[in-house]
């Protein structure tokens, strides 16, 4: 692995580089482009996290106790999908990403929709926040790109109020994602082009994770968790739960196109919230 801080400069170049758009042209930030990766967002989030069908992550988040009028931290805000939502609810909100065109598409959005937000550019290795700042601190597939995920987790638990509650997002690695699509298809048979034959789970990851394509592959990082060992980085906290789920049109692929678009939508389902590519852990300071 490559010294941590240089490792650290290849993830923040990258997701500069590559932001968080859904593949959306990005070279002129516009009130179109926000509404186009919102309506991205919202359909892939449906299936996974809302449970009343209005507000995100609503499964999760009870947003009149933990959104409304509180303080919240969301590390990795992106192009300020739930930025606007938090704010829209009530939220004192702050965020921190390291990727600097993530931080200007925050400004924008924050500028056009008259966000109260206080966004900065930084390492969530070492959050610019006070001792006990914060009610509630969110991240969904974040803190799994950077070399030391452990220090971010004990960040999360410095800065968070006692009481206070926190919802992170990492990657799944007994997900059908990781296990069948990435590392047995994509490398064992060498189904996609820049990967060498029998890599490692960590280089699939790393060549396919979010943004990649097939000549630079992905983020230089990427990290995948099994229950065990996601629950081993919040240890500190308590009331500690964790969930699986994704998307379930994601089983369509498995095991091969076409053949799981055969399945009832209610199998797929049942299966995402078994072997999900999204680990969804909850708990409280």
């Amino acid at each position: 692995m490559k010294e941590e801080q240089t490792l650290v400069n290849d993830v923040k170049q990258f997701w500069s580089s590559h932001p968080m758009a859904y593949n959306f042209p990005t070279k002129n930030l516009s009130k179109d482009l926000l509404a186009q990766i919102d309506q991205k967002f919202y359909k892939k989030a449906v299936n996974c996290y809302n449970g009343d069908g209005k507000k995100l992550y609503s499964d999760y988040i009870d947003y009149n106790e933990v959104i409304k009028n509180k303080s919240v931290l969301e590390i990795g805000y992106g192009m300020g999908t739930m930025m606007q939502c938090f704010c829209e609810n009530g939220a004192n909100y702050f965020g921190i990403d390291l990727s600097d065109f993530h931080f200007a598409a925050a400004q924008f959005r924050k500028s056009m929709f008259n966000l109260n937000a206080d966004v900065v550019l930084g390492n969530a290795e070492s959050l610019p926040y006070g001792d006990n700042q914060f009610d509630f601190v969110f991240s969904h597939g974040v803190i799994h790109h950077t070399p030391q995920t452990e220090k971010v987790c004990d960040e999360i638990y410095r800065v968070l109020k006692p009481g206070g509650k926190f919802l992170v997002m990492v990657y799944h690695m007994n997900s059908i994602r990781v296990r069948w699509d990435y590392h047995i298809k994509h490398s064992f048979f060498r189904w996609q082009k820049g990967l060498k034959t029998f890599c490692s789970i960590q280089e699939a990851l790393n060549y396919h994770t979010d943004n990649h394509d097939s000549n630079r592959g992905g983020s230089p990082l990427a990290k995948a968790y099994t229950r065990t060992t996601g629950a081993k980085l919040f240890e500190k906290f308590k009331h500690l739960h964790i969930d699986v789920t994704s998307n379930p049109i994601e089983f369509e692929k498995f095991p091969f196109h076409p053949f799981g678009k055969l399945m009832p939508f209610s199998l797929r389902k049942k299966l995402s919230k078994k072997w999900g590519y999204f680990l969804m852990i909850n708990g409280q300071k």
